[in-house]
């Protein structure tokens, strides 16, 4: 038995043009699927920061207002600020964040925050969000 070359040659190129398109848009497929994945991540991730920041500055927003000056801020809104950012504090930090809402709380407007206010607020409490929105 003998194999012409001139039938075997056109023959196997038939077959690679056919299984080639297919095998191209496979792997074209799955290289899109994978910089889609990646794309979604990023833009979880960029969401997720965002909102970890934006709920940070509001906090230092409303704890400023409330800390400082008579303002239209309610107790309401630093309770919510502070339980909002309670899952991004490292849990050794936690004590101090409840003890100045507290304390800030219980001052209810009549003075300026305490000495102690201020230290947990400037040794603690603003050094641990800058190291979290630094972390971001």
């Amino acid at each position: 038995m003998k194999f012409d070359l001139s039938v075997i040659l056109p023959s196997v190129i038939a077959i690679c043009a056919l299984f080639t398109p297919i095998a191209s848009a496979y792997l074209s497929n799955r290289h899109l699927q994978k910089l889609k994945e990646i794309e979604i991540k990023q833009e979880n991730f960029k969401l997720v920061t965002l909102h970890k920041r934006e709920l940070f500055e509001n906090y230092l927003i409303v704890v400023g207002e409330f800390s400082y000056s008579k303002t239209q801020i309610q107790l309401s809104e630093l309770t919510n600020a502070y339980y909002s950012i309670l899952p991004y504090i490292p849990q050794d930090k936690t004590e101090s964040f409840r003890l100045f809402s507290e304390a800030v709380i219980a001052n209810d407007f009549k003075t300026e925050i305490s000495a102690e206010q201020r230290r947990l607020l400037h040794s603690i409490i603003i050094p641990t969000i800058k190291a979290e929105i630094e972390k971001l």
